[in-house]
């Protein structure tokens, strides 16, 4: 049973006195100004992120909050005495209770607040330091590295392999197409006879010329083919129409070897006498009369082929004449 209950009622008017005392001293501390708390007391609502001077302006606040509940707390614990001392066992007063138990969770408030200011005061001051860098760490980074560069230098010599390849096709494409080369061709004498005939193809002095004018040939180039092919006819057309071909010859002969010097070549003079010899051998009184770089140009003689110019530059082929004098074939020439 609580020590504030009272027991029968003979003392009634005994205590009466003491109880009009402790209900005086209730209602005064009862009376009394309660402390405030400053607003938003909850420790959960307290923010991180509140400036230091009004956490300093807030503990100030509180200190003044609690000495007016050590005050306030001393005048209950006085009145409890008084009320629980015996022989009065006379119950509280209600109102003495109601100041108690409003002390009681102002107190707790405050203690609430002060270990929420504590914390905030620790997490500020709590130094933040980086996670420490481990062996194990260098060594996965240094292995992450080793794979990212490995495949970069396979993708590099991958794009070295198609760049060189697009350069290569490219090449290809730009790059001539070479002709084979063309086979060794050996002219032998007697291929060299059938195409030439004895009296030319066996002249020691100038066998290497006419060896080239048959291999020539044998190639497919189109001058020496219509040269030895206009020498064909010539030696197997009959005599009456061998003066009709001595023209064509010596443009056949000028188309393979152009004069560009003053003179007569060997090859040019061989040629124009062996032609020359088998004619009067057949009887027949044409000559031939070799055109010279630098002669005057004489339209009874020459052929231009352009008009204009007074001496000869290029010969192009050569005087046929008749009874010795007479122009049977003019030559075709280039003046200027």
């Amino acid at each position: 049973m609580s020590i504030f209950s009272r027991k029968g009622s003979a003392n009634s008017s005994a205590d009466e006195s003491p109880k009009k005392a402790a209900a005086g001293g209730t209602a005064s501390v009862a009376g009394a100004a309660e402390p405030t708390l400053p607003s938003d007391s909850s420790a959960e609502n307290l923010s991180h992120k509140r400036a230091p001077g009004d956490l300093l302006l807030e503990v100030q606040q509180l200190a003044q909050t609690s000495a007016q509940l050590a005050q306030n707390y001393h005048k209950l614990a006085k009145q409890l005495v008084n009320v629980a001392s015996p022989p009065a066992a006379a119950a509280a007063p209600p109102e003495l209770l109601q100041a108690f138990h409003a002390w009681e969770t102002r107190w707790q408030q405050l203690e609430s607040r002060l270990a929420a200011i504590e914390q905030t005061l620790h997490h500020r001051s709590e130094p933040r330091l980086p996670p420490a860098v481990t062996p194990e760490m260098f060594s996965q980074l240094g292995s992450v590295i080793e794979q990212q560069l490995a495949r970069l230098e396979t993708q590099a010599q991958q794009r070295q392999t198609a760049l060189m390849r697009e350069l290569e096709h490219l090449r290809q494409l730009v790059t001539p197409v070479e002709p084979p080369p063309a086979p060794v061709t050996v002219v032998s004498d007697e291929w060299r006879r059938a195409l030439l005939g004895k009296a030319l193809a066996d002249d020691d002095a100038l066998r290497q010329r006419w060896t080239e004018v048959c291999t020539g040939v044998l190639l497919g180039h189109e001058a020496f083919s219509v040269l030895v092919g206009n020498l064909l006819l010539f030696r197997h057309a009959p005599p009456e129409r061998r003066p009709q071909l001595l023209g064509a010859l010596g443009e056949a002969y000028y188309r393979c070897y152009p004069k560009t010097e003053d003179g007569d070549s060997p090859l040019e003079l061989a040629l124009a006498n062996w032609l020359q010899r088998s004619c009067e051998q057949a009887g027949l009184s044409n000559s031939i009369e070799l055109v010279h770089l630098g002669d005057r140009f004489d339209s009874s003689r020459h052929t231009p082929t352009k008009p204009g110019g007074v001496d000869v530059c290029q010969v192009h082929g050569w005087v046929v004449l008749r009874d010795r004098d007479k122009v049977y074939h003019k030559a075709l020439v280039t003046v200027r």
